[in-house]
């Protein structure tokens, strides 16, 4: 894990741990050969130092035992301590266990806010006082008499949770010196052969055997039998013992059958073949007898590596006993158990681990990635240094530790990741106690993406069935140096800039159960394939990550938003308090938690009104820097109109500190939308005329009108019901009021279990102005008279032929009574007859006979004499039939 540089390089006593570590690599060589030089020419953008790496998350600091002074003989040690700022109550404990070595005085004493020195008295005992040199060759192999010397800085945190980080050293004294190692007890057992070898009591054969002895001892079992078998058959199993004293097959390590050549007895060995565990740990190999010219057979023991195909734990390994002179025909039963103290016993914990990982990561990346070597035990701590991965002693049983660095590997390798390295504590905003938003950020992406990756690989990997302790659950989990139990499912809260909500946040998009605002389980692929696929826009952040995961429309990638708000990373709306609304209804306030934490949380805020889908966006508010919003009417009934039965509201939050991050939108509020009716209008007319009425604005979101009931006097009776939108009245008196339309849903048109859709048979009622007028009344005047044309000047002139008027009318009777002052009775009038007028018709035009110009004769003459007569006789009969 990332962390903070050293107060000061941590020294290796002695020479052991360079011999040993010479030895193992000469060891190991042949069979890894190809893999190694693969990994040293392998390119790598790591961090630059393991010195940046050194501590872990969770930590509150740092604390280093500085035990040059013990080595020397001077009875004390120095602790550093450095504890993270926002931790109080810090204090550092020396503590032993073993035999040999104890503190004398005070163990717990107090540590201020910033770097300070405590100085421990601690008392080492003398050895057995035998100095033989088989009883020293033999104690030095051994590991008993081996002590442990550790300090432990403990702080609490803001949330008062105690924090705890130790360092340890092994301690020994031996044929009369005391031995420190800060590596492990295998160090320590080394340094014994190389104080024996440099004061003279073995030389440098013995050494070379007793060094092979410590770093490949380990329990065995073995037993020789006859054999249908032509050469010499070797099977058996391979286990390892774990924290709590179980044992577990070790899985496909390399088995190599080897033949020892030379006295002293493993001082040199033949690789004669090389085969693989299964995943039960068993094996099997049948080599040839032939041990060379004058050698008789062959001298068997098996050496299991702890390595896999893409990697190589510290160069480690378990090894039998030798079984000599092994006869043709054999089979030779080969059991090797490696135990949960030594470290090239405890490195096959580590095998399991990584095995694991490898396995997984194949499944991911075709082709798995570069050969992986793991320094083990380094006594810098648990780290990638850009190039190997590193880990603790103390770590050896901590598989979160372990992948959780292996993690680090993959995000370089596949880049995606931006690392900063440095500081870092899963309890901080590592914006603030990194004082930079561009280092804080990234930081926690590239904090917490490993340990997800490695909690929950080893559950997809079935971890939990191996009954290995702290592994395959839910839990980060750091067991000897620490004391942590982190459950990711519980989740965090201080935002983007927080390695322990980044970390929560995938957990929570990969994992399966579905609590609080988490309703998704996307899976491990979908979480990893989005995140890789981003190429040369890989996810430097989480920001990135929640553009990468949430692909699609917002509606189909809300559950994704819905984790953000759960975890304090994207705005997260309060209960408005309206689960259905209509239009006649208050319009809700939404109010909402910004998201982010510490000096940036959002800033910059959206609230978006969306169909029942999500995907569509209605409304929208312009950008607030407000955390309340009230939609304006006119918006409001927009969006309650388009909704299809479920308002969906959301608000996008942004964090505009540069580095800009977000935008992230905030997990919906759906409201489910009554019927809105609508009755048209305003309507006018006049009594006894049809007035056509309209509610077809009406609407029913998600759903049907089954029928519309009209009210057209607005008395709270509704006078007609239709199916149509439509309809017309006939108002036979004047009215100025209201008229009403209720419409009732009729079944959805869609159906959904997730959106809350209009119910068949809700209702919803509206109104309308309507002022219809008294008619006016009919005409009863009598229209003026048809003028006739004017006479025509054409009428021929008229004739005195007629005759004469007649003077034989009788003269009016004078015998009439005279009055008596009464009235005079008179003749009733005839009624006035209006007189017909007949048009004229417009005389013909004659066309004169042509005369002979010869001239006129008396026939012709007599011709034209009659037609002239005849026509004026003719002129005569028309005027009098106009007279009468």
């Amino acid at each position: 894990m990332g962390g903070h540089s050293s107060t000061f390089q941590r020294l290796r006593t002695g020479i052991g741990l360079v011999a040993g570590s010479m030895l193992v690599g000469a060891v190991v060589a042949g069979p890894l050969a190809s893999a190694d030089q693969a990994s040293a020419h392998a390119s790598d953008t790591g961090r630059d130092t393991a010195a940046e790496l050194i501590n872990k998350p969770y930590a509150p600091g740092t604390v280093n035992i500085d035990a040059s002074a013990l080595a020397s003989g001077g009875g004390t040690v120095k602790v550093v301590s450095n504890p993270d700022a926002g931790f109080t109550s810090a204090s550092v404990t020396a503590s032993t266990e073993g035999d040999l070595v104890d503190v004398v005085g005070t163990r717990t004493k107090p540590v201020a806010a910033s770097s300070m020195v405590n100085t421990f008295t601690v008392d080492v005992a003398n050895g057995d006082s035998d100095t033989s040199t088989s009883a020293l060759t033999a104690e030095a192999t051994s590991s008993d008499g081996i002590s442990t010397v550790s300090a432990t800085l403990k702080a609490s945190d803001a949330s008062g949770t105690v924090r705890s980080i130790t360092d340890q050293v092994w301690a020994t004294d031996f044929d009369g010196v005391t031995l420190v190692s800060e590596t492990g007890e295998q160090d320590l057992r080394l340094q014994k052969v190389s104080h024996l070898e440099s004061a003279g009591t073995v030389d440098a054969p013995t050494a070379t055997a007793l060094r092979r002895k410590i770093q490949g001892a380990t329990g065995s079992t073995m037993a020789a039998a006859a054999a249908p078998c032509a050469d010499v058959c070797v099977s058996g199993t391979i286990e390892w013992t774990d924290s709590a004293g179980g044992t577990h097959p070790v899985p496909f390590a390399p088995v190599q059958i080897r033949d020892d050549e030379t006295p002293p007895l493993g001082v040199d060995s033949e690789l004669v073949t090389t085969v693989t565990t299964g995943l039960d740990g068993t094996y099997s190999a049948t080599v040839d007898n032939d041990d060379g010219p004058g050698q008789g057979n062959r001298d068997v023991f098996v050496r299991v590596l702890a390595a896999g195909e893409d990697f190589s734990v510290g160069g480690q390994f378990i090894e039998s006993p030798v079984q000599s002179e092994v006869p043709s025909g054999t089979e030779l039963t080969v059991d090797l158990t490696a135990n949960n103290t030594d470290d090239n016993n405890t490195a096959f914990s580590l095998q399991n681990a990584m095995y694991l990982g490898t396995q997984y990561l194949d499944t991911r990346v075709p082709g798995g990635l570069r050969f992986l070597d793991v320094v083990y035990p380094d006594p810098e701590g648990s780290f990638y240094d850009g190039e190997d991965l590193h880990v603790l002693s103390l770590d050896r049983f901590d598989w979160d530790v372990m992948l959780h660095e292996y993690g680090h590997f993959v995000a370089n390798q596949l880049d995606i990741e931006n690392n900063p390295g440095g500081d870092h504590s899963s309890a901080d905003n590592l914006s603030v106690s990194r004082e930079s938003k561009e280092i804080g950020v990234p930081l926690a992406f590239g904090e917490g993406w490993p340990t997800y990756f490695a909690v929950s690989l080893l559950q997809i990997q079935g971890a939990a069935d191996l009954g290995v302790p702290n592994a395959g659950d839910s839990k980060y989990q750091d067991t000897e140096d620490q004391v942590i139990t982190d459950d990711l499912e519980e989740g965090g809260t201080l935002g983007e800039d927080n390695e322990f909500t980044v970390m929560s946040v995938l957990w929570d998009l990969y994992d399966t159960p579905e609590d609080g605002l988490d309703k998704v389980a996307l899976g491990d692929k979908v979480v990893f394939d989005r995140l890789v696929a981003g190429g040369e826009d890989d996810p430097g952040t989480l920001s990135d990550a929640y553009r990468l995961i949430g692909l699609g429309g917002a509606g189909d990638v809300n559950p994704v938003s819905c984790v953000f708000s759960g975890q304090n990373v994207a705005p997260r709306l309060a209960d408005p308090k309206v689960t259905s609304v209509g239009k006649d209804d208050k319009i809700p306030t939404f109010t909402w938690d910004a998201g982010n934490g510490g000096d940036f949380p959002n800033d910059s805020f959206v609230v978006e009104l969306r169909d029942a889908t999500g995907n569509k966006l209605i409304e929208s508010s312009e950008p607030l820097d407000d955390t309340n919003y009230k939609p304006s009417a006119a918006q409001w009934l927009s969006a309650l109109r388009k909704s299809d039965g479920t308002l969906r509201v959301a608000v996008v939050g942004t964090q505009t500190a540069e580095p800009v991050t977000g935008p992230y939108r905030s997990c919906m509020t759906d409201i489910d939308v009554k019927p809105i009716a609508d009755a048209g209008g305003p309507y006018s007319g006049t009594t006894a005329k049809a007035v056509s009425l309209d509610a077809s604005v009406s609407v029913v979101p998600g759903g049907t009108i089954a029928s519309y009931e009209w009210d057209f006097d607005g008395d709270g009776t509704y006078d007609q019901t239709t199916t149509k939108s439509t309809t017309t009245n006939v108002y036979s008196e004047p009215f100025d009021g209201k008229i009403k339309v209720r419409i009732t849903a009729g079944a959805p048109t869609m159906k959904s279990s997730r959106l809350a859709l209009a119910k068949e048979g809700d209702t919803d009622v509206a109104e309308a102005d309507v002022k219809i007028v008294s008619a006016p009344p009919p005409s009863t005047s009598t229209p003026p008279s048809t003028s006739n044309p004017p006479s025509s000047n054409n009428n021929p002139p008229s004739s005195n032929n007629n005759p004469p008027s007649s003077n034989n009318n009788p003269p009016s009777s004078n015998n009439n009574p005279p009055s008596d002052n009464g009235p005079v009775a008179t003749a009733a009038p005839r009624p006035v007859v209006k007189p017909v007028v007949v048009p004229v018709a417009k005389p013909v035009a004659v066309t004169p006979l042509p005369l002979a110009r010869t001239g006129t004769g008396p026939l012709g003459l007599l011709l034209a004499a009659a037609g002239l007569l005849l026509g004026g006789l003719a002129l005569q009969t028309v005027r009098r039939r106009r007279r009468t």
